[in-house]
């Protein structure tokens, strides 16, 4: 019987690491029982152990009694809710929430300031992030858990993070993860896992990588962030004051004969602002359709080769694609139809996720994306350039403004087409194209010095502290 996987297990052991006696066949995979053998096999400890405090946004009160209380606010305010989408992007600036200071008093049993460890409860169950220390104040937010650990203990929160993010740390909780629809962890399933405890030496190497992974994202998304200050000071949108009135008046020529639109959202004068500072841009402005090339040919997949293929969600906060799956074309969806090559630069057409957008690398050259992308390229303005201008707080807005529909909202290719686009001063883009390159640089290092890291703690685990140590001195783990 060809995939038919059989663990045996004695009934006297299937109550072991099962709080609740589950008999299902998933909780007794080979990969799940190899991961519980091989931790179990090297000093460790439970997270019960480790408490100082488990506890999610429920804890502050009933349903009833915390919506009285609490109001989730798009606009700058008291304090940070920290989301699940937050944590993914690591961006804690732009599209986050807030809450005012009378629910951030309220929700006192969540107060974070940095250092937790988060768990998703649902979603993506188990999946775990480190709380960064933010600037402000921050408040949990629903469907995650926070634990915050013991300073006595030999395990801290950076270690336990870094082995739940290692394959074996996966398996450890993905075991735990229970229910149907929506999938779920619960607390007394967070309670039981396990965690490596290691010596002090290997602690101290762990940490070694993880700063020097701390300071090289860091360092990754101040460099895009140079980039980005420098394009808004070009364009004047430091001293650009946005008409927030939603009311304006136009004639009948100068709207719907003019663009064929009648409703309301697309005449808002904050759009307006925008584009009288791009039309007004002293090295000129060209519509989109004259000043880049537009690739929108349709390619079909041959059922039985692989390929690359991307979609919104393998989109990177500072455009990078990041891990795009590999399928056969007959298992890819039906809307992998357009064909990327390097140095080309996807834009989202859907209105919730219009800065997804992306500067394809040699890494995915020649990957699919889905028809829900806009492909360009520029022989006038640098795709770096185009990058940081498109995710720029101007482009954004004039995407918007030109979006359409109902169900679905997005931008239609002809008013795509016709949007403004800048022309950047050529030396001027010169400066942003090395500052994204340094930004893309820094975040694969980022990435392989994580990586490291991850192969270290598992190496640990199944040959050993010395051997892992080794291994890594000699450069082995890379």
């Amino acid at each position: 019987m060809e995939g038919l996987e059989i663990s045996e297990v004695l009934l006297s052991n299937s109550s072991l690491d099962n709080e609740k006696f589950r008999l299902d066949s998933e909780f007794f995979l080979k990969i799940y029982l190899d991961a519980y053998q091989k931790i179990k096999k090297v000093k460790h400890i439970q997270i019960v152990e480790c408490l100082e405090l488990l506890t999610d946004f429920h804890a502050n009160g009933s349903y009833e009694t915390i919506a009285l209380n609490f109001n989730l606010l798009d606009e700058k305010n008291y304090a940070y809710m920290v989301r699940s989408t937050d944590l993914e992007s690591q961006n804690f600036d732009k599209d986050v929430k807030y809450i005012d200071k009378h629910a951030y008093d309220f929700l006192s049993k969540t107060k974070i300031y940095g250092g937790e460890l988060l768990i998703n409860k649902i979603g993506s169950p188990g999946r775990t992030y480190l709380m960064p220390k933010l600037e402000g104040r921050a408040s949990l937010g629903m469907n995650l858990f926070m634990l915050r650990f013991k300073s006595n203990i030999s395990i801290s929160p950076e270690i336990a993070w870094l082995f739940f993010n290692t394959e074996l740390g996966k398996n450890i909780i993905a075991r735990k993860v229970n229910g149907t629809v929506p999938l779920t962890i619960d607390k007394d399933a967070i309670r039981s896992l396990y965690l490596p405890l290691f010596t002090n030496n290997m602690k101290k190497i762990i940490f070694n990588i993880i700063e020097k992974y701390q300071k090289t994202l860091r360092d990754s998304e101040n460099s895009y962030l140079e980039a980005k200050n420098l394009l808004n000071f070009e364009i004047g949108l430091n001293d650009l004051e946005v008409d927030t009135n939603n009311i304006n008046i136009k004639t009948l020529g100068k709207s719907l004969l003019l663009t064929g639109r009648l409703d309301s959202e697309h005449y808002y004068p904050q759009y307006e602002s925008y584009l009288k500072l791009v039309k007004n841009y002293p090295k000129g402005f060209e519509i989109l359709s004259n000043s880049c090339d537009l690739k929108d040919t349709n390619f079909t997949p041959s059922d039985e080769e692989s390929y690359r293929y991307i979609e919104l969600s393998n989109i990177g906060e500072t455009g990078q694609v990041k891990s795009a799956m590999t399928e056969l074309g007959k298992n890819l969806p039906s809307r992998a139809r357009r064909k990327v090559s390097a140095s080309d630069l996807i834009v989202s057409s859907i209105e919730g996720s219009l800065s997804s957008c992306a500067l394809i690398d040699n890494v995915n050259d020649g990957s699919l994306c889905s028809t829900g992308f806009y492909i360009i390229n520029s022989k006038k303005i640098n795709p770096e350039t185009l990058l940081v201008l498109f995710k720029s707080e101007v482009m954004q807005n004039i995407l918007k403004m030109n979006c359409s529909g109902t169900i679905l909202t997005s931008i239609n290719k002809p008013d795509f087409l016709n949007i403004p686009i800048p022309l950047i001063d050529e030396d001027l883009q010169i400066d942003i194209c090395d500052l994204v390159q340094k930004s893309f640089q820094l975040k694969v290092e980022s990435e392989r010095l994580l990586g490291n890291a991850k192969k270290l703690v598992e190496y640990a685990i199944e040959y050993g502290e010395d051997n892992a140590i080794k291994y890594y001195e000699i450069g082995l783990i890379k």
